[in-house]
């Protein structure tokens, strides 16, 4: 009975290691999908500048300063968020690779 033991606590610690490495890569994709969604409303709200502008030079007017600063503050906001997610994201792809490289070290000295 013992080899069979054995075999199923082997299993067992396989299978947990496999759903936290799920659990990781589907958050690392979370992530990802949440910066190109930020960016992508950071573009948006860039092309609007410009659109704003370019409507003003066709209007032959000035542009006013507080619709400017009302982007400008927005697209601050979405580049600190970025830069946020973008930091959650790297520290996990590092305690991945960390994690992967203690596995193989484990693996290796287990042969």
């Amino acid at each position: 009975m013992g080899l069979i033991d054995e075999l199923m606590q082997s299993l067992s610690k396989d299978v947990d290691k496999i759903k936290v490495r799920a659990q990781t890569m589907l958050d690392a994709y979370n992530l990802s999908h949440e910066i190109k969604e930020l960016q992508s409303q950071k573009t948006d709200r860039l092309l609007s500048i410009g659109k704003f502008i370019y409507d003003k030079y066709q209007q032959q007017t000035s542009p006013t300063e507080e619709p400017l600063q009302q982007h400008c503050t927005d697209i601050a906001a979405l580049e600190k968020d970025i830069r946020h997610l973008q930091n959650r994201l790297d520290d996990l792809k590092m305690q991945t690779n960390s994690a992967d490289q203690s596995n193989d070290s484990n693996n290796t000295a287990a042969k």
